[in-house]
């Protein structure tokens, strides 16, 4: 059970993220947000390389805000 719950974190900020990316277009489905995808892909390659939960969450708002900014 407990190695199970460890998973719990990573499913719910993943779920988060997607929420984020995809936007309900009526009835007709789900459509792609591209702002968050162009900023989700350096976030996740920050993710990788440093490994940390607080530098990836400041470098992401820092990310939005500038593609905000521009776009």
């Amino acid at each position: 059970m407990i190695k199970w719950l460890q998973y719990v974190p990573v499913c719910l900020f993943t779920a988060l993220i997607l929420e984020g990316m995809l936007n309900q277009e009526g009835n007709a489905g789900f459509t792609l947000n591209f702002e968050s995808i162009i900023v989700a892909i350096p976030t996740i390659l920050i993710a990788l390389i440093f490994r940390s939960l607080t530098i990836t969450v400041i470098a992401g708002m820092f990310i939005m805000a500038i593609v905000r900014l521009v776009f």
